[in-house]
């Protein structure tokens, strides 16, 4: 949760930064120095540490037919998530440079959208554990459609409008993924969760790969207009599939939840053991360990409580 809050906030200041682009001796460099300095800086801690990397064993697998029968919502979902967020990230500063937004704009634009993200995250995890995930995924994908829509109607003339369904636009299709892969691990037992996981994540980098192409024909067909109006189409069409699946199985609500955070979409990354004094200097990271209850930052195996399942 920590990792991806200040990921979300990174880049946020980073499409502020923006621009200031193409002012390499003014305030544009200083930004530019200023993000090098703190990389070099956030470095040390991994350098300076007694650790050694972990020893990651081979995680589990599942086809993909596999995953289609455990929860074709999430791997839908997964998929458009991957098209609709990579559409944005990429398409995004074009859609404002074709209305004629300065670039403080469209980086504020951008900025809004992923502070959105941040903002919708927590609300819409409680109400996932309270209603159950596949309801908050449809509702995330109907909130998505309606600031879809504010966007199409707005122009360069309407900035902070532009910025405030933005907010909403991108809280919304930012919240799609953790939702789907939480969704689609509540079907399955406990070990099988890592395996889940990893075969959604290919499936979500298959959608980013094809979400810039199909925004830019949208955006080429239909004017600066075309991305949300592509982005307000991909969401209807989850949310009718999101409703015959309604009808084809009982409600999640008795399935046994995994807990809920904020899965930044912008790579991958793993929580390694921490260095203690008493076990040897090399870690092993088992992913079977994790899955059969999980270690703690200390490299102790978490207990599953009485009555829940391994």
């Amino acid at each position: 949760m920590v990792f991806g809050v200040l990921d979300s906030n990174g880049v946020a200041l980073g499409s502020e930064r923006a621009a200031f682009r193409g002012e390499p001796l003014g305030t544009g460099g200083v930004l530019i120095l200023t993000s090098g300095l703190l990389l070099a800086v956030a470095a040390l801690p991994i350098l300076l540490s007694p650790s050694s990397s972990p020893i990651l064993k081979e995680p589990p697998t599942l086809p993909f037919r596999r995953l289609m029968s455990i929860s074709p919502l999430g791997v839908m979902g997964c998929f458009g998530s991957g098209l609709l967020v990579a559409a944005l990230y990429v398409l995004a500063p074009v859609y404002g440079a074709e209305l004629g937004m300065s670039r403080l704009e469209i980086g504020s634009l951008v900025a809004a959208m992923v502070i959105g993200a941040l903002a919708l995250h927590w609300p819409l995890a409680r109400l996932s554990c309270a209603f159950g995930r596949r309801l908050d995924l449809i509702g995330a994908l109907l909130g998505a459609v309606i600031g879809s829509v504010a966007m199409i109607g707005l122009s360069a003339q309407a900035a902070y409008l532009s910025m405030l369904a933005g907010l909403l636009t991108g809280g919304f299709v930012f919240s799609i993924f953790p939702l789907a892969l939480s969704h689609a691990c509540d079907w399955v037992h406990v070990r099988e969760r890592q395996a889940v996981m990893g075969g959604l994540i290919p499936v979500w980098g298959i959608g980013a790969i094809i979400g810039p192409s199909l925004g830019a024909i949208a955006i080429e067909r239909a004017g600066p207009p075309g991305l949300f109006m592509c982005v307000a189409v991909v969401c209807v069409l989850l949310v009718c599939f999101g409703f015959f699946r309604v009808t084809m199985r009982s409600s999640d609500k008795g399935v046994h939840r995994m807990t809920f955070a904020l899965i930044p979409q912008h790579g991958l990354f793993f929580s390694a053991a921490m260095h203690r004094p008493d076990i040897d200097h090399q870690h092993s990271f088992d992913f079977e360990r994790v899955n059969t209850g999980g270690v703690d930052n200390r490299g102790n195996r978490i207990r599953t409580k009485p009555g829940e399942s391994e």
